[in-house]
């Protein structure tokens, strides 16, 4: 019996409702001042397909905003900027990418993936 009413006595304890009728209470600091809790909306990335003569301006205009290059066999090429933008283009001929960005990143930030 005094098992029983030790359990019912946790259980109770445990689903204790609150008398606030906005609902259950927030933990959040600033929820219990009453203030407004703000979220940021990070911006829609950009993926999109555009010329080769486009994504070469692209690469040569802002290189130190680049991320990431990736390149397959069939000359696919995606360029990853830091801000989210993902553009794609087919190059030319195989490693034509890797030769543009060895000229416009001589020191190797950007991470180049082939495959």
């Amino acid at each position: 019996m005094r098992r029983a009413i030790l359990l019912l006595c946790g259980l109770t304890a445990c689903n204790q409702k609150t008398d606030d009728s906005r609902g259950p209470r927030q933990l959040d600091s600033s929820a219990s001042a009453g203030a407004p809790v703000t979220t940021s909306v990070l911006p829609t990335p950009i993926d999109s397909a555009v010329s080769w003569g486009k994504l070469v301006d692209l690469i040569r205009s802002t290189p130190d905003s680049i991320r990431a290059v990736h390149q397959v066999h069939t000359r696919a090429v995606t360029v990853l900027f830091k801000d989210g933008r993902r553009y794609h283009a087919t190059e030319p001929a195989i490693d034509v990418v890797i030769r543009l960005l060895k000229e416009v990143d001589p020191a190797g930030r950007i991470l180049i993936a082939t495959e």
